[in-house]
């Protein structure tokens, strides 16, 4: 299995837990596993939150790109809005309405971090890891809406504050080795803020 780094390498680790903890499983015994809770073994054996919440957030993250009208290929039209100089096969419009509802699944799925209480040694970084992937899909949302000119400073804002959170959850894992080249790309799309 491997976690690719296309356009910056902008996911953290824990996005990634699902589709890991899935595979392990299919693999030790594909007939038990097959048809796995993935949100639920993930709350229960990964981050034991016993709220419940955090895999239910990870799957719906997993899926709310394919709500905005568009069609991607090995991509994400959140990321391709978020990051507009990076390469990306993203074809169609974007739907507003559908990016309307796509951007509040976002925000109830922020919320809902805030009563996750997991268990596990990294609790606090999965929760300050996704909060902070949440808050970059919100932005390449809010893109897809169309950049008013009134809302260019808060978007503006918004993404200073974005990157301040990626470099520091990035750190948190990482080496800083990639970090540079990985928030040079989310700079470009600020400095088009003006």
């Amino acid at each position: 299995m491997t976690d690719w780094g296309d356009n910056g390498h902008l996911q953290p680790p824990s996005v990634s837990f699902g589709p890991i903890a899935y595979g392990g499983a299919v693999s030790w015994c594909a007939a038990t596993n097959r048809d796995l809770d993935v949100p639920a073994a993930l709350d229960r054996f990964v981050l034991d939150d016993p709220t419940r919440t955090i895999g239910a957030v990870l799957q719906r993250m997993g899926t709310v790109w394919s709500g905005t009208g568009q069609r991607a290929v090995n991509a994400s039209p959140l990321s391709a809005a978020l990051l507009p100089t990076a390469m990306h096969l993203v074809s169609g419009v974007p739907d507003p309405e559908a990016v309307a509802a796509v951007l509040l699944d976002l925000e109830r799925a922020r919320a809902e971090l805030d009563s996750a209480t997991p268990r596990c040694s990294d609790g606090a970084v999965v929760v300050d890891e996704l909060a902070t992937a949440i808050r970059l899909a919100r932005h390449g949302a809010r893109r897809l809406l169309g950049v008013a000119p009134g809302a260019r400073e808060e978007l503006r804002d918004d993404l200073r504050g974005a990157i301040a959170d990626q470099r520091r959850c990035w750190l948190r894992r990482s080496r800083p080795g990639g970090l540079a080249a990985s928030v040079a790309l989310l700079d470009a799309t600020l400095q088009a803020y003006g």
